[in-house]
């Protein structure tokens, strides 16, 4: 059985709704500012009015992002009223009313494998440690204390759709000043001589590579993706956001300081068996 964690303001979630919940798993209720329990669960249901507009997440909605647990809206409003934005884009799924059996395990069982999001968000970063240090020649390392560089806000973002046994995007954020360099390094020229064109092209080729060594990595798990061809744009490094799972990492490549950022949303076609 799935363990199952429910964020409501109230003492319980709707009567009819909790004798399904139990049914599927074993259910714990927690209020929002409150902590998740020591076993974390394997999905966390959020009541859709638990926040309002301009309300920051409560604590323990970000505790279930930053652990990658699937989030599912549940529909307590009012009729013609919408839950805030916050939480729609970072819900997998909605349990509307009427709470019936079916449509509730419908919606549990298309959900992600958290296991499954957290092995890809681990072989993601290690395929982009990697790639970079292989393309630059440089050791990159993780720095937890960094902090962005004062004016640099310009970046690279590249993007390669994935289908196959997932479906979802790896995103792949790069500083301006990095990408310049990585250009270079793959081109064999100064820095300098590096023209616009070239650094896209650069990242489309570092965030390809990177899809590349994860499609193999999912392979030996077997699953398998297939990936597109990469997307690459200009995007704000440090205010760069994305629905769904999202890691961020402080890194440091070729004496410069910056944010990796890694957002991948995982939809499962299936339920799979672990």
């Amino acid at each position: 059985m799935k363990s199952l964690s429910y964020i409501t303001s109230r003492d319980n979630p709707p009567a009819d709704l909790g004798r399904i919940l139990e049914k599927y798993g074993q259910l714990t209720s927690i209020v929002p500012d409150g902590s998740m329990p020591s076993t974390v669960p394997d999905i966390v249901l959020v009541e859709d009015d638990i926040i309002s507009d301009d309300s920051p997440l409560p604590e323990a909605i970000k505790t279930a992002q930053t652990l990658g647990i699937p989030i599912v809206l549940v529909n307590v409003l009012a009729e013609n009223n919408s839950p805030d934005a916050k939480l729609s884009e970072i819900a997998y799924g909605m349990i509307s009313r009427p709470f019936l059996p079916e449509t509730v395990e419908s919606v549990l069982q298309s959900l992600p494998d958290r296991a499954l999001m957290t092995k890809i968000i681990s072989s993601a970063l290690q395929a982009v440690i990697y790639v970079l240090e292989t393309t630059t020649g440089s050791s990159v390392r993780q720095n937890q204390d960094a902090t962005p560089p004062i004016g640099d806000d310009k970046g690279y973002c590249g993007s390669v759709p994935l289908s196959g046994d997932v479906d979802g995007t790896l995103t792949v954020l790069l500083p301006y000043n990095l990408a310049v360099q990585t250009a270079a390094r793959i081109l064999g020229c100064d820095s300098s001589k590096v023209k616009q064109s070239w650094i896209r092209d650069g990242v489309g080729e570092i965030t390809n590579q990177v899809a590349g060594r994860l499609r193999t990595e999912l392979s030996h798990e077997g699953r398998d993706i297939v990936i597109a061809i990469p997307e690459v744009k200009e995007s704000k490094p440090w205010h760069w956001t994305k629905n769904g799972l999202e890691d961020s990492f402080y890194l440091e490549c070729l004496g410069y300081q910056f944010i990796l950022q890694l957002s991948i949303r995982i939809k499962v076609k299936a339920p799979m068996s672990t």
